[in-house]
């Protein structure tokens, strides 16, 4: 059986401005808050405060040339839960455009696991 058949993804929207419109169900366990807490809030709350100023330049590049980003990437990517706890992410992202609106989504896998397992 494949690792990830067994993890749920989150599924984040956000607009042309980062704000979060929707989220999943998985997302929101992952992250640990409850949908009216995000919805309506910049995705910069679901990430380390050290690298905000980072990801705002990233998802600016982002939205000037949009391409869809697969999982992994080489990257070593980390979430923030609510109470402020790290945890390693894989992302992959994919955009849209509707009546001249840019949306993105982002698909979230916690790798906790994987990278446990990789250090035993």
């Amino acid at each position: 059986m494949p690792f990830l058949s067994t993890q749920q993804r989150g599924v984040i929207l956000t607009n042309g401005k980062g704000e979060i419109i929707l989220i999943n169900p998985a997302a929101l366990q992952l992250f640990q808050y409850e949908k009216e807490e995000l919805v309506g809030k910049t995705v910069e709350m679901l990430i380390p405060a050290r690298v905000h100023g980072a990801h705002k330049g990233y998802r600016h590049n982002f939205y000037e040339n949009p391409s869809n980003r697969a999982m992994g990437h080489g990257r070593d990517l980390k979430a923030k839960k609510k109470n402020g706890d790290e945890f390693p992410v894989e992302v992959s992202l994919s955009y849209y455009k509707q009546k001249d609106e840019f949306f993105v989504i982002a698909f979230i896998v916690d790798i906790t696991l994987r990278k446990n397992r990789k250090r035993n």
